[in-house]
């Protein structure tokens, strides 16, 4: 799973809509009949994110700061392969949520996700090409986007469990925008520090083509944590809980 397991925080954004009958005092629900319901959503999201940052096991809500995941992948883009290990993923602390756009009819729930530096360490191996470097290495590893917003789209299913209505997530699409990114990758062709230095250096100064490099892997992983975690959460609360047994 990925950094931008932002993603977790994602599904909390959405949870800051259930029940507090299943869930912390400081999780409210918003009415599903409520004419501001977007607002509601976006209030309650921004309250709850800072409390969740610990992690709440029974929600299936993992420790978000820092956020700890074993493997990250950017593999089979014709250009580049990058395997991170055992990374460490800081700043979703941070994080703001706004824009949600909830249509509770098709089933769709939409909204931004802003972090303002969303920090990746780990220990990687590289093998491809950037630009128009051919590279290799393996070691250390800092990445930094600045000033992120993710865009995040979700549709969901409902279905019948024991007499009872939930929901269910089924596609997450995710659209990111980043403004600056600072990145570091030690031991690049296995070279000497002042060669690798001059490499991260060019790196740095073409952010944006090594960003969209990695975008596929942020974008998969956003999704599939949104998915595993969502669902685990739904899976737990009847679809009616979630937004106050009040549903268009």
């Amino acid at each position: 799973m990925n950094s931008i397991q932002i993603v977790a925080v994602i599904v909390s954004c959405c949870v800051g809509l259930l029940q507090a009958a299943s869930l912390p005092d400081f999780l409210t629900p918003c009415k599903g009949t409520d004419p501001n319901l977007n607002q509601c959503a976006e209030t309650e999201a921004n309250k709850v994110i800072p409390k969740l940052m610990k992690g709440y096991p029974s929600l299936n809500i993992p420790v978000l700061s820092p956020l700890k995941i074993d493997q990250i992948k950017v593999e089979n883009t014709g250009q580049l392969n990058i395997v991170i290990n055992d990374a460490v993923v800081r700043g979703l602390e941070d994080a703001k949520a706004s824009k949600f756009n909830i249509d509770l009819k098709s089933h769709n729930i939409n909204l931004r996700l802003n972090i303002p530096n969303l920090n990746i360490q780990g220990e990687y191996e590289m093998e491809g090409q950037v630009l128009v470097l051919p590279l290799n290495g393996k070691g250390a590893c800092n990445i930094t986007a600045v000033n992120g917003d993710f865009d995040i789209a979700v549709s969901y299913t409902l279905y019948d469990k024991d007499g009872v209505q939930y929901a269910k997530i089924e596609k997450v699409d995710v659209a990111i925008d980043i403004k600056d990114a600072h990145l570091y990758f030690a031991n690049l062709l296995n070279a000497k520090k002042q060669v690798s230095d001059d490499i991260n250096a060019l790196l740095n100064k073409e952010w944006r083509q090594v960003i969209h490099d990695l975008e596929p892997a942020i974008k998969e992983t956003v999704s599939l944590i949104v998915t595993q975690v969502g669902n685990g959460i739904i899976d737990k609360v009847p679809y009616a809980e979630i937004f106050g047994n009040e549903l268009p």
